[in-house]
């Protein structure tokens, strides 16, 4: 069903309703207290300014909200990226997205590994 009306604009109130459970800022604000200690110096996130789907409109959303609640959260807004190009080579990350992403991963893994005895 849509979301809302293409030509009136009008939002269909039961989809909008039926999709509040799938809304990260939403689950986030709910349970702020709970996730934001297991979610510290977790979340990257990654969104093109040109998103076919709009997701950049709510990411915006979501990493203001994160902002207001002092998260460590990184959230990059990729200039000039939609959601079909994002992970291809970019001058931020000149091998792909998963390569620079694996690569943050490993480091903290060794960082955090290398402070451990065996």
């Amino acid at each position: 069903m849509p979301m809302f009306n293409r030509e009136t604009g009008v939002l269909n109130q039961a989809v909008l309703q039926s999709w509040q459970r799938y809304d990260i800022r939403r689950i986030l604000a709910e349970n702020w207290d709970t996730l934001a200690p297991k979610l510290e110096g977790k979340l990257h996130l990654f969104c093109g300014t040109e998103d076919q789907f709009r997701l950049n409109e709510s990411f915006v959303l979501l990493r203001d909200f994160l902002r207001s609640k002092g998260s460590s959260a990184v959230c990059e807004l990729i200039e000039g990226r939609t959601h079909s190009d994002l992970y291809r080579p970019h001058p931020l990350y000149p091998e792909g997205l998963p390569t620079r992403m694996y690569s943050e991963m490993a480091a903290k893994f060794e960082a955090h590994a290398g402070g451990k005895s065996n």
